[in-house]
């Protein structure tokens, strides 16, 4: 529960909350070590001020109580110009101050106040202000005048004190600041001193006293303020001097004093408020008129200015300010001009004492909505700015994702109008705010006059997949225009199965669904995995907020059996000509964290059933076989099955099922009779299927029955539950399976291991063993061990790293840990202090060793033993990093691994900052020395003969594994399309150039027979012949997406053409801590297209970089000297614990 807003009306305090649900209605008020129990009502809390402002000064917070009965403090959000909300804001009886404390939590503190009634005030002729009051206290020791702007205080000693009626003397003449002086009372209380505001009990605003100062040019004014406090100001002395008329000309103001018959006019000044600085001008004189002109604007510093008449009377010099006829003012003029490119705005405006005043200042870019129009096919938004549009875009908030939008522009209004049309925009959720671009490039928020929160509309719209979206318009908090896209919820109350009929009971707390509900054409519907919609045959009833649906399924026909054929349930809203999708969620999980409800399946004919689930909080169906399978017993040997519905032979086997794929477990077994079936644990899992390392996958039946596949749930009955606990570990190609049951989710699962070692008590004994060898060892030297991606690489940060150490001669014992396999198939060679991973000499290495040196995390070194146990690790850790961080979020944070992070490598003042402000690192942990790899890279790509462009595509994890989806994806696409271009590969023959592909090793591994390359000069890369290192150094061009191998690139001045074709998903799905629009190192291209023609424009122009290039590199790049490796060892050495001996 959060306040949103803060409003103080006479002695009641009002807190406005955001959200209210039915345990949140009571709020504690604590003070002076009592509580009271407050109600909300409306989500506003109201507190009558005048229960505390007896109790003398006091700190008062709120609480309220969540789900679990814990205490949580009330947190403001709302927007605030520093802590204080309402700053020493007068009450009956008190002052109440309303500030936000670090934490933001609320905190309103009241202090008892005086009482004051003044009975004089008087000022001499030699300026000393005499003043008294009454009070209803007697023990006052002094005033405090304090200056409301810069704070400068001033103490007054009173000059006499009879019953409660103070005396006070102030000599002006110490009071050299001008602006406004506040009164203070300071008084003993409690044995502290209490400084507390003079308030008189009339709260309203009065002059007490005013009087000029003719010698010192000053005017002094003695009141109250609209809220009752004494106050001092003290500014320019002012008479009779009246402008008449003020005009701008082409480049200059006239300034006009009418009726002026004073003798002895000197000049006319402007003064720079700010310096203090001075410009003097003559007047010409018409009679008894004056003209006055300032024709120097574009000199004037940017500041406010005031005006004044300078004049001899008696022999003295006197200052006059310049103010406007007492009848009525006249209308002042607004210049602009243009300077250095820049334009700039002199405007004339009154004081709040009838002054003229000036101001010269920078035009600020400004846009402001003035017109909104929604409708279900558009958005329209009419904009005033005052500077010329570029562009008109939305900006996702969190991602960073920016959508251009189509506009027009009114040049008589000099408005602009702008439509909002892209259905793609809509999937991606969150909130966008609406930005216009100068013809500079900067970008400005569009701002509104509205209130803050306003909604101005909560409309519904379609996505590229039909699927509806809400669309809420608001003003925010701080008056900008922003858009929130947001799933509309519809949420389950309960689910039943009455003859045949699915009834669902649905409520939703959106008004502006609700109100579509009731006046569209309203369906249920079954989305299969394949999109497409089966509408079935249902009857709506709405009531209040909640909708009843009774779908028919005895005409419904399955497209598949079993649960390859999972039917997301949709609402299908037919409104406008268009077909909207909505899906349906639990309620449970909006309230609490339980786990989902289960829902009994239900019987549609004598062939199948359907049994709602939810899945990933989504409300499905699945279709099934009449058919039951439990699990009545496990052994190490075999699983035991029990079913009444197996018809003879039928084949059964274990496996698994995602995303279309399907991956035996075990050998199928016919079945031939009677109800039990055994199958034999028989572990026959391809390691390259579709498990993922150390994930789990649950287990499902499968029964291949006339020529049909049906896969089945395993049901495990409570009682057999209790009694099963157990795993079985298959040793397969040298790795893992192991096979579980998992009790509390009642499931059979599987998990796949990588390691090459069965931990079975010998293994255990070769760790104690080792542990016990490495306490026993002497040490001369510290001893480090270093390793990159799991032993599975030789070529990147932690290998140069070692090498270097090697190369140096550095006197700490350094050792490198490697994978037989992979150097084998690199052609990596051997050096002496590489040790094999997981082996006795690696387990060895690591107890005895006092720091780990990593490159990709802690399993790079650590033994695989300890991979799902990181918290058994008590060494310190240094971190190389594999790449630049920048263009991929990562989720690191300074306690990762434990808290065992020393140091992080970071390559520039950039990096470090998004370490420190995104992942909360310290200053001490960072190591701002530069990738180690960079001490070897070279550029050799101009003594290749054969010039070559090096494509290094990065992979989305977002995508599917289906074979078929991913060919209807834009990677597969855009990819096979430059694999494919037979022109291209003929321009790249005649120019004596080569494409090199290295693909992911996800594609490799899953997707790689669905890339054709077979082009002469267009080819992918076997990297156990080539290695990316080698190709870095050899290529003249990159081209990439999002891969920090760019930076890698840009480090050797080679330019790198970035194939964004899929920006905004990326952002979306992954996200960037740079402008991927704006602080790339190199063009940026969006369609194949555009592409070919940059790598032409690149051949054509000579693999040169552009300049605008080169001058952000010192943004990533802090070093540029082949030292990386010196900085990196020298702070290590710098740490007291690991680096040092």
């Amino acid at each position: 529960m959060e306040i949103q807003k803060i409003i103080i009306e006479k002695d009641i305090l009002k807190l406005e909350l955001n959200k209210l649900y039915e345990n949140e209605k009571k709020i504690i008020m604590k003070y002076k070590n009592k509580e009271k129990i407050m109600y909300v009502d409306n989500c506003v809390l109201e507190v009558n001020l005048l229960i505390l402002t007896g109790l003398g000064e006091e700190k008062v917070n709120f609480y309220y109580e969540n789900d679990n009965k814990k205490r949580e403090k009330l947190y403001y959000t709302g927007i605030k110009e520093n802590n204080f909300l309402y700053k020493d804001y007068p009450i009956t009886n008190g002052l109440i101050n309303v500030f936000v404390k670090e934490d933001k939590s609320l905190q309103v503190n009241i202090y008892n106040d005086l009482k004051f009634s003044y009975v004089s005030f008087e000022i001499s002729n030699d300026s000393i202000l005499y003043g008294s009051f009454t009070v209803n206290k007697d023990n006052l020791l002094y005033i405090n005048m304090k200056n409301r702007h810069n704070n400068i205080q001033q103490k007054i000693h009173f000059s006499n004190n009879i019953e409660k009626k103070f005396e006070f003397a102030l000599d002006l003449n110490e009071f050299q600041l001008y602006g406004y002086w506040d009164f203070y009372t300071v008084s003993i209380e409690n044995n502290k001193l209490v400084k507390k505001q003079i308030i008189f009990e009339d709260n309203e605003m009065l002059t007490i006293l005013e009087s000029d100062d003719k010698q010192l040019m000053k005017n002094y004014k003695v009141y109250t303020t609209a809220s009752g406090t004494l106050a001092l100001r003290i500014s320019d002395f002012k008479d009779e001097i009246e402008v008449s008329n003020v005009e701008c000309k082409e480049d200059y103001f006239e300034l006009t004093v009418d009726n002026y018959d004073r003798a002895h006019i000197s000049y006319f000044v402007l003064k720079d408020r700010t310096t203090g600085k001075e410009y003097y001008y003559y007047p010409t004189k018409n009679n008894n008129t004056l003209i006055f002109k300032i024709n120097n604007i574009s000199e004037l510093n940017l500041s406010l200015y005031n005006l004044y008449l300078e004049q001899l009377i008696d022999g003295s010099l006197y200052r006059y300010r310049v103010g406007a006829k007492s009848s009525k003012e006249i209308a002042l003029p607004t210049m602009k001009y243009t300077k250095d490119n820049i334009q700039y705005e002199t405007s004339f405006y009154y004081t709040i004492d009838k002054d003229v005043s000036f101001f010269n200042k920078k035009i600020v870019p400004k846009a402001q909505m003035t017109k909104f129009e929604d409708n279900m096919s558009q958005i329209k938004v009419l904009i005033k700015a005052n500077f010329t549009v570029a562009n008109v875009f939305l900006r996702h908030r969190n991602t960073g994702i920016k959508k251009m939008l189509s506009f027009s522009t009114n040049e008589i209004d000099k408005e602009i109008e702008v439509l909002y049309l892209s259905e793609q925009t809509y999937k991606y959720l969150g909130v966008w705010d609406y930005y216009v671009e100068t013809e500079d490039r900067k970008n400005i928020r569009v701002e509104s006059e509205m209130e803050s929160n306003t909604i101005l509309s909560d409309s519904l719209k379609l996505n590229e997949d039909n699927f509806c979206t809400m669309n809420r318009m608001y003003v925010t908090q701080d008056k900008q225009l922003a858009l929130s896209i947001y799933e509309p919820e519809m949420l389950v109350n309960f689910i039943d199965v009455k003859d045949s009929n699915l009834i669902i009971n649905l409520e939703s707390e959106n008004k502006t669904l609700l109100t579509i509900f009731k006046n569209t054409n309203l369906n249920l519907g079954l989305l299969s995995e394949d999109m497409k919609v089966d509408e079935l045959d249902s009857s709506i009833i709405n009531k209040d907020n909640k909708t009843s649906i009774i779908a028919k399924f005895s005409k419904f026909t399955p497209r598949k059996l079993g649960y390859f054929n999972q039917n997301k349930v949709i609402l299908i809203i037919k409104a406008h000509g268009k077909i909207y999708y909505l899906g349906i969620t639990n309620v449970m999980d909006k309230y609490t964290s339980s786990s989902y409800k289960i829902f009994p399946e239900f019987s549609i004919s004598n062939k199948y059933c359907i049994k709602p689930e939810f899945e990933r909080n989504n409300l499905v169906l699945y279709t099934l076989p009449q058919i039951t399978i439990k699990i009545t017993n496990f052994s190490t040997d075999s699983v035991t099955l029990y079913s009444e519905n197996l018809k003879k032979n039928d084949r059964v086997y274990l496996g698994l099922y995602k995303n279309n794929n399907i991956q035996k477990l075990t050998n199928s077994i016919s079945y031939l009779d009677g109800n039990v079936l055994n199958i034999p644990l028989e572990i026959v899992l391809d390691k390259d299927g579709i498990i993922q390392t150390n994930t789990f996958e649950q287990v499902v039946c499968f029964i291949e029955r006339d020529d049909k596949l049906f896969n089945l749930s395993l049901e495990i009955t409570p009682k057999v539950s209790e009694k099963m606990n157990f795993s079985i570990t298959s040793k397969m190609n040298d790795e893992n399976i192991v096979l579980f049951y998992r009790r509390r989710a009642r499931k059979l699962s599987v998990r796949y291991e990588i390691s090459n070692e069965v931990f079975d008590w010998k293994y255990k004994i070769k760790i104690n063993s080792a542990k016990i060898l490495a306490k026993l060892l002497p040490k001369k030297n510290k001893h480090w061990i270093v390793g990159e991606n799991l032993g599975y690489s030789a070529q990147d940060n932690g290998m140069m790293f070692f090498k270097s150490a090697v190369e140096k001669k550095i006197t700490e014992n350094v050792k490198f840990v490697y994978r037989p396999e992979y150097l084998a198939t690199a052609g990596v060679k051997k050096m002496k202090g590489m040790i094999k991973y997981d082996s006795y000499s690696h387990l060895l290495a690591y107890f005895r060793c006092d720091l780990l040196i990593v490159s990709h995390g802690i399993r790079d070194v650590m033994p695989t033993y300890y991979h799902n146990n990181l918290k058994k690790n008590t060494k310190e850790l240094i971190y190389l990093q594999h790449g630049i961080v920048a263009m991929k979020k990562i989720f690191f944070h300074s306690k990762s691994y434990n808290g065992k992070i020393r140091k992080m490598v970071t390559s520039s003042r950039n990096e470090t900052g998004i370490f420190m402000k995104e992942m909360k690192f310290k200053k001490n942990q960072m190591l701002e020395s530069g990738l180690i790899r960079y001490d070897y890279l070279e550029d050799t790509s101009k003594k290749e003969q054969e010039k070559i462009i090096f494509v290094m595509p990065t992979w989305r994890e977002w995508l599917i594994s289906d074979k078929r989806e991913f060919m209807n994806s834009d990677f597969y696409k855009y990819y096979s399309e430059l694999l494919q271009d037979e022109r291209l590969n003929d321009y790249l023959i005649a120019n004596n150039m080569r494409i090199k592909m290295v693909p992911h090793i996800e594609i490799k591994m899953k997707y790689h027979d669905l890339f054709k390359a077979d082009l002469s000069n267009i080819e992918f890369v076997d990297t156990s012949k080539e290695s990316i290192q080698d190709l870095i150094k050899k290529s003249s061009l990159m081209i990439t997406d999002y891969s920090s191998v760019a930076f890698d690139f840009s480090y050797l001045n080679k330019p790198v053409i970035f194939y964004q074709f899929d920006l905004p998903d990326y952002l979306y799905n992954r996200g960037s801590f740079i402008d991927l629009y704006t602080e790339l190192l190199g063009e940026r291209v969006e369609n194949y297209k555009d592409l070919k023609t940059e790598i032409e424009l690149k051949i054509k122009n000579g693999f040169d970089i552009d300049e605008k290039y080169t001058s952000r590199m010192s943004k990533y790049f802090g070093h540029r000297d082949r030292h990386n490796f010196d900085r990196t060892y020298d702070g290590i050495k710098k740490m007291k614990t690991g680096g040092n001996k």
